[in-house]
C-alpha cells in the first residue's frame, strides 16, 4: 500500500510540473530579438520563423519574438534600436543583414547573435574564428563572385566593359573589390570601377554613356545596391544595359538575371543554427555556414527588352527563368 501511495505522488507530482499542466505564469519562452532594416529583408524572417517552428520552437509555446523593423529612411536609429535591444538582454538576437550585425556587434558582448545573409563575415572581420558570440549564414557572394563575373561573360561574350559597382561606404567593399579584380583577370576582362554612395549616385552612372560599347553592370554586395537596381529598371532597359545581381528575388521583381542564394533559403538555414543556440549549445561550437542552396535565374522578357533573346541552349544554364 505505501509503495502504491508512493507510486501516485510521484505521478501526481510529474504531472502537476509538466509543460501541459503549467500556467501561462509558469511557462518560461526563450526570448529572441529580430532586427531588420527595409522590408526587403522580410523573406529573410520568413524562411527563419517557418524553420524554427519545424525545429519545435513554436511562437507563444516556447519561444516569443519581438521584432525590431526599421524603415530605409531610419537607419540613423540603427544604433540606439541595437542598444535597445542589448539592454533588453534576450535569449538570442536574430540580424537580417550587414548593418543590422554590425551595429549589434559594437554594443554587445554576451548575448548569443545568428546573422542572416552577411557577405564575407570573416574577411572583413565581423566574425572571428570560433567566435563567442557571433555565428550565422553568410549570403556567399564573397566566394561566388568569381561565378557571378564568369556568367555575366558567358552571356556576353563580346563585353568591352564591365562596370563594378561599388559603395566604398559598405564595409566589406574593399576585400569584394579585391576579389573581382582577381576574378577579372583570369577571366580577361576589362574592368571599371564605379563608385557609388547615394542612391543619386546610382541614377548617374549613364549619364555619360561611351557610344556604341557593350557594357554589362556588375554591382558588388551593399545594402544600397540591394535595395535600388530593381528600381532604376527602366533606366538600364532605355540604354541597354545588362545588369548581374546576386539575389533571384530580384529576377522576380524583373532584374535580367542574378546568382546566388534567396533571402527564404538563408532564413531557413540559420534557423538550424538558432535552435541549436536555443538549446543550450555554446556559440563557439557552431561555426558560420556558407549558403546550402544556390541558383541561377534569368528574367526572359526583361532580357528580351535590352535585345537579349536566349536561344534552347542557354537556357539550359539557368536553373530557373522568370517569364
Amino acid at each position: 500500500m505505501k509503495l502504491s501511495l508512493s507510486i501516485l505522488l510521484i505521478i501526481g507530482i510529474f504531472l502537476l510540473t509538466s509543460p501541459s499542466m503549467l500556467t501561462e505564469s509558469q511557462i518560461v519562452l526563450k526570448q529572441v530579438a529580430i532586427l531588420m532594416v527595409d522590408e526587403g529583408r522580410e523573406e529573410k524572417w520568413a524562411g527563419f520563423h517557418q524553420a524554427l517552428t519545424e525545429y519545435g520552437w513554436v511562437e507563444g509555446e516556447n519561444v516569443q519574438y519581438t521584432i525590431y523593423r526599421l524603415s530605409q529612411t531610419e537607419q540613423v536609429e540603427l544604433a540606439s534600436t541595437a542598444m535597445q535591444i542589448v539592454e533588453s538582454t534576450p535569449d538570442l538576437i536574430v540580424t537580417m543583414g550587414g548593418i543590422e550585425t554590425l551595429a549589434i556587434r559594437e554594443v554587445n558582448e554576451t548575448i548569443p547573435t545568428v546573422f542572416i545573409g552577411v557577405a564575407a563575415p570573416q574577411e572583413w572581420g565581423l566574425v572571428k574564428p570560433l567566435d563567442a558570440i557571433i555565428t550565422g549564414v553568410s549570403n556567399g557572394q564573397y566566394e561566388l563572385l568569381g561565378k557571378r563575373l564568369e556568367l555575366t561573360a558567358r552571356l556576353y561574350p563580346n563585353l568591352d566593359e564591365v562596370w563594378v559597382i561599388v559603395d566604398p561606404l559598405a564595409p566589406p567593399s574593399k576585400v569584394h573589390l579585391a576579389k573581382v579584380q582577381e576574378e577579372g583577370r583570369k577571366l580577361n576582362l576589362h574592368l571599371v570601377i564605379k563608385e557609388v554612395r547615394q542612391f543619386s549616385d546610382l541614377q548617374q552612372l549613364t549619364a555619360n554613356l561611351p557610344s556604341g560599347r557593350q557594357i554589362a553592370l556588375f554591382p558588388l554586395p551593399s545594402y544600397l545596391l540591394e535595395e535600388n537596381l530593381v528600381k532604376l529598371m527602366p533606366q538600364w532597359i532605355k540604354h541597354h544595359l545588362f545588369v548581374m545581381g546576386a539575389n533571384p528575388k530580384q529576377v522576380e521583381a524583373g532584374l535580367f538575371a542574378a546568382y546566388g542564394s534567396s533571402f527564404y533559403d538563408q532564413g531557413f538555414q540559420a534557423a538550424r543554427l538558432a535552435a541549436k543556440i536555443l538549446h543550450g549549445q555554446e556559440v563557439s561550437q557552431i561555426p558560420w555556414e556558407l549558403p546550402d542552396q544556390v541558383q541561377y535565374v534569368g528574367n526572359i522578357t526583361s532580357l528580351r527588352s535590352i535585345g537579349k533573346e536566349l536561344d534552347e541552349q542557354e537556357r539550359l544554364w539557368f536553373d530557373g527563368v522568370v517569364r
